[in-house]
C-alpha cells in the first residue's frame, strides 16, 4: 500500500512515471479497499460457523484484525479529502 503516492494524489501531485504519465495511486488504494472490504465480509461471514476449530477460528480472527485495521488506515487517509466512499 503506498500510502505517500496516495496522499499526493489527493493533494493534486501524482507521483510521474519514468518514462511518462503519471502513477494512479488513488486508484490502487480504492481499488485495495474494496478488494479488503469483501474480505472482511468473507472472514465475518466464516466466523459465523459453529463447527470451526479454536485455532481456525484465531487464524480467521487474525486476518479480521489485519482487513480491519487496514481498512481503518485508508479510511482516516481520506477523511480530509471527503472520505473514500
Amino acid at each position: 500500500m503506498d500510502f505517500s503516492g496516495t496522499l499526493r494524489d489527493l493533494q493534486g501531485d501524482p507521483v510521474p512515471k519514468p518514462g511518462g504519465g503519471f502513477w494512479n495511486h488513488l486508484q490502487e488504494m480504492k481499488d485495495l479497499y474494496a478488494g479488503l472490504i469483501k474480505i472482511r465480509r468473507g472472514i465475518e461471514g466464516s466466523l459465523y460457523n459453529p463447527n470451526l476449530s479454536d485455532s481456525a477460528r484465531q487464524v480467521l480472527q487474525s486476518g479480521l484484525d489485519k482487513a480491519n485495521a487496514n481498512i481503518n488506515k485508508i479510511e482516516e487517509l481520506f477523511k480530509p479529502y471527503g472520505g473514500i466512499e
